[in-house]
């Protein structure tokens, strides 16, 4: 069996968000202007998961879309 060389870089708290990109941007790759998928893909990617989504719950549910909505649009919901 081979061995693999393990290499630990250990950086203290100031250093670390000076080094360390915290914003996941490096993982995205792409800007807000540079969209993957277009809104059309989007609703059509929406509509095959449609039912998949949870009805009621904090995040990612049909309530807490609905409710983003809401507060989007300025109105109320009950």
């Amino acid at each position: 069996m081979s061995q693999i060389p393990v290499q630990k870089t250990v950086f203290d708290k100031d250093t670390f968000s000076k080094v360390v990109n915290t914003q996941f941007s490096q993982l995205i790759g792409i800007g807000e202007e540079e969209l993957s998928f277009s809104v059309e893909d989007f609703f059509e990617l929406y509509d095959q998961i449609f039912y998949q989504i949870p009805t009621e719950g904090e995040t990612n549910s049909h309530r807490f879309i609905l409710q983003r909505e809401a507060d989007y649009l300025g109105v109320s919901i009950s």
